[in-house]
């Protein structure tokens, strides 16, 4: 329910909240309704100043995480104790306050769940309340902040992390002439552990390979400047693969001796739910300089080596030989290719409008972008953008994409579609650039359009990224005008604090939730949060995924502004685009 300004309207004193048309949005489900425990699901009430419960929206039956049997009437100060309580006590008095949206996370030890409550005001003297356990998401932040190159699954450092490292290693080998090595540990068996024990067997499986690679490193990511020789540094590169820099070897016998005796501690059985698993572990090795003096070429060596091993009926381990160095040189026979399809204009990209709610009218276009037909006849699409991304000719092809939008857009607001705006999905390596506002001024200004008219989708992780830096990336594209929007909303690990202070202009609701928003309540009550709380804060909220009818009903419903999805059409070249504009044109008219 909105006002003229698009903000939330207010509940009068004297309504009542069962009656509200607030609470007919929010309701989701009857209190018999049976619910799967879903330790993730939030909890929305209506409460008044003092915390007494109004009425309830949404709860989980049978949550371990949050309370549950929560009835009209109740104290909310009776549902939780001690820090959890002051906190919810002082959430509430800040926003009836204050009237603005109010969120505060709490770490409450006793339970060892990290509450997240989200208070939004709806008059002096009631407010609506949203819990959350973001104990998971907590844990990641902490580690992000904590260590920025961090793996959140096994605290190690990643793959950004160790390409820095290893360039810093060589430097200092080169000065004294020696030599080091890189080894490459990849687990397999991964697929099955998933299946039998889920995710969390699977972080525990990491985790615990972790731990066994930093207990039987010498120095394992300790640096010592003065002694390579009891440093060494680990890092998870990939989901199943971890790797090791053996900083100063004598021989390749040195990194084969550490290579077997890691990869038999890895080897060694533990329990996985009172379950004995044993992992298979193949290895691979890359030495400087002879097999590389980069990072880049040292670490994709190795692993390209512990590839080969594991195709291997002789051997767990594997040095980077010619043969092995033929496969790495396909990965940049790769980058060629994409470096000529660049050069002869062989990308193209479509466009999936936004509609606005309820006249229907496109606001926006999505920009989609369509990679060379030839190139997946021999590689699969995630390796090649893969590569692209790793290698940074993402940021030439990013750049490909916003000249050939802005050229669009250009010719749409010339045939009278003076209001349209372009979305543009942009990778982390793009995102962190330095120049990105100049690179989107430039094409801007040379298409005679406004930075207005430009809007970047990025991913929650993204935004959280970036919050730890202060939002310098989102500020320097806000800055300049364009906008910058969160795409598939609702999954990640961004908190509504994160959210709240960002500059961020939209959100975009994951159509995990659009497609049950129709039958599953669990989806239409996260929908209902979504949009209620974008409108608190005075973004927009956009769900993606829509394909039928009854979907796009209730989204307009719950106040959601603006729709996109195969219901309405499906992505579009650009003359194509031109002929749909032309038509909903004709059909306003």
């Amino acid at each position: 329910m909105t006002n003229e300004s698009g903000k939330a309207a207010e509940i009068n004193d004297d309504e009542q909240p069962d009656d509200a048309h607030t609470v007919q949005l929010w309701r989701q489900r009857s209190a018999d309704n049976d619910v799967q425990d879903r330790p993730d699901a939030n909890l929305i009430l209506l409460t008044d100043a003092a915390g007494k419960v109004e009425s309830v929206v949404s709860q989980v039956r049978g949550s371990t995480t949050l309370p549950d049997n929560i009835q009209r009437g109740d104290s909310l100060y009776a549902k939780w104790t001690g820090i959890a309580a002051d906190r919810l006590k002082h959430s509430i008095r800040k926003a009836t306050q204050g009237r603005q949206p109010f969120s505060a996370q709490v770490w409450d030890e006793l339970s060892a769940v990290c509450y997240e409550f989200i208070v939004i005001p709806q008059g002096p003297k009631r407010v609506m309340l949203i819990v959350r356990d973001v104990t998971d998401t907590h844990t990641e932040k902490q580690q992000l902040e904590d260590l920025a190159y961090a793996d959140a699954e096994t605290g190690l450092p990643n793959r950004q992390w160790l390409d820095d490292e290893l360039d810093s290693i060589l430097d200092r080998v080169k000065l004294r002439q020696g030599r080091c090595a890189v080894i490459c540990f990849e687990i397999d068996g991964q697929s099955g552990l998933k299946e039998t024990h889920g995710e969390e067997g699977l972080r525990t499986v990491v985790a615990n390979v972790a731990s066994r690679l930093l207990r039987n490193l010498r120095g394992a990511n300790e640096r010592d400047e003065l002694d390579d020789e009891r440093y060494s540094a680990v890092a998870r590169i990939e989901d199943t693969k971890f790797a090791v820099v053996l900083p100063d070897i004598g021989s390749e016998d040195d990194a084969t001796r550490v290579a077997v005796r890691i990869a038999d501690e890895l080897s060694v059985t533990m329990l996985i739910e009172a379950r004995e698993i044993t992992l298979d572990v193949r290895s691979g090795t890359a030495a400087y300089p002879q097999d590389g003096e980069r990072a880049e070429e040292l670490i994709s060596g190795a692993i390209v080596a512990a590839n080969e091993a594991r195709f291997s009926h002789t051997s767990s381990h594997k040095f980077h030989t010619n043969s092995v160095r033929m496969q790495a040189l396909e990965r940049q026979d790769l980058l060629v290719e994409l470096e000529s399809a660049l050069q002869n204009d062989e990308f193209d990209i479509h466009f999936l409008p936004v509609f606005a709610q309820p006249a229907g009218e496109i606001t926006t276009a999505e920009v989609l972008l369509r990679w060379p037909r030839p190139l997946f006849a021999t590689h699969p699409i995630r390796e090649v953008i893969r590569a692209a991304e790793y290698t940074g000719i993402i940021v030439s092809i990013g750049e490909w994409v916003l000249a050939n939008a802005c050229r669009a857009l250009k010719t749409w607001r010339e045939d009278g579609h003076v209001k349209l705006r372009i979305a543009l999905n942009v990778s982390a390596r793009e995102f962190s650039r330095d120049d990105l506002p100049d690179c989107i001024r430039q094409w801007v200004d040379a298409t005679g359009l406004d930075t207005s008219c430009i809007e970047l989708e990025i991913t929650e992780r993204l935004l959280l990224q970036d919050s730890i830096r202060g939002f310098q990336a989102c500020n320097a594209v806000t800055d300049i005008g364009a906008r910058v929007v969160v795409d598939d909303y609702g999954t990640g690990i961004c908190s509504f604090d994160s959210l709240a202070a960002s500059p961020i202009s939209g959100v975009k609701i994951h159509q995990r939730f659009t497609a049950g928003v129709d039958h599953d309540p669990n989806s239409r009550a996260a929908c209902s949060a979504i949009v209620a709380m974008a409108r608190e804060l005075g973004l927009t909220a956009t769900a993606e995924g829509v394909e039928t009818d009854e979907q796009a009903e209730v989204l307009r419903e719950l106040g959601c502004e603006s729709l996109q999805g195969f219901l309405f059409c499906e992505p579009m070249s650009g003359p194509d685009m031109t002929a749909f504009l032309v038509d909903q044109t004709e059909d306003a008219s």
